[in-house]
């Protein structure tokens, strides 16, 4: 049996490390469009401070584990179309698969303003947008953030470290206003004004990008020599798949993780599960454990958790919401 899964990141992980454990005969084929091994992708905006890849730390299992585990990983590879049994990659070349995991994980929102395809504006997702940015820096001195989540800290964290100046623009009137009270949200405020260098913009709406920065809904314009939107994610699929597989903002699949095709299974930020879209690691893991332990041929359902905790451990701050 040939078990195929679409993705680099930790559900593509999972899903071959636990179809493996279901299945010693299986034929399992990583395809990744990214140039490394399986990494762990919250580490990334951490590396933005100190460009320095410590394998140990980051891959999440080094080469030799595939090749232990009989495990093959196709990197550099993209997969533009899914046909019946069969991939088409991006080079032309085709791969046959009697299941699929489909494990692509997200890609980054960019809104639709005037400028956003400006040289100096970026998103966060991958190693390719770390090295991209990495370069720059160097001559960077003032930049905004467009989102204040976690990524969005941890970003102004990592800049702060380099000597940039950043200012944060967040849509909502206060911090985190999801998960914390008015009260909580102000007592963080305070604790981040210790940053000098450090300036926030609550009901901050930006409308546009120019030479001179990124102009707001009121008409102010915010300097920035650099402008990086982390403005959240969303599900980032193969440009062709087949008609009866069932799409709305990601792949609905059941709680085995089985699509609405059998024999193709879908996992991590690329799904969407009981009307929920997934975005954190944890989520991204369990699911991809679960597809593919079923595509090896068990029976496992996926049990959510009420609430997977959103984390920030940067800026001083210790928040699990």
């Amino acid at each position: 049996m040939k078990i195929a899964i679409l993705g680099g990141g930790v559900a593509a992980f999972e899903a071959a490390n636990s179809a493996r454990k279901v299945s010693a005969d299986a034929e399992i084929t990583i395809y990744s469009a990214e140039s490394m091994l399986p990494y762990r992708r919250p580490a990334l905006s951490g590396m933005l401070a100190d460009f320095k890849i410590n394998e140990k730390m980051f891959f999440i299992k080094p080469e030799s584990f595939y090749a232990e585990n009989n495990i093959s990983v196709k990197l550099n590879t993209r997969c533009v179309e899914i046909k019946e049994h069969e991939l088409v990659m991006a080079d032309g070349s085709a791969a046959a698969f009697d299941r699929l995991i489909i494990a692509t994980g997200g890609k980054a929102c960019l809104p639709a303003i005037p400028g956003n395809d400006r040289d100096n504006v970026y998103t966060f997702r991958n190693v390719a947008d770390l090295e991209k940015l990495d370069k720059v820096l160097t001559d960077t001195r003032q930049a905004v953030i467009v989102g204040a989540g976690v990524l969005g800290l941890e970003l102004a964290e990592s800049m702060l470290k380099r000597n940039i100046k950043v200012t944060v623009l967040e849509m909502a009137p206060r911090l985190f206003s999801r998960y914390l009270s008015e009260e909580q949200s102000a007592g963080i405020a305070d604790k981040l004004k210790d940053f000098t260098d450090l300036h926030f913009e609550f009901n901050a709406t930006a409308t546009g990008i120019t030479d001179a920065g990124v102009t707001l809904a009121d008409n102010r314009t915010i300097p920035a020599d650099i402008v990086i939107f982390a403005a959240g994610s969303r599900p980032s699929l193969p440009e062709k798949m087949p008609e009866t597989l069932k799409v709305n903002r990601g792949i609905l699949v059941d709680n085995t993780m089985q699509s609405s095709i059998p024999g193709i299974y879908a996992a991590g930020d690329a799904i969407e599960f009981e009307g929920k879209c997934f975005g954190l690691y944890n989520d991204a893991r369990t699911t991809g454990i679960v597809a593919g332990n079923n595509a090896a041929g068990n029976a496992e359902e996926f049990k959510p958790a009420a609430a997977t905790p959103v984390r920030c451990f940067c800026l001083g701050l210790k928040l699990v919401m």
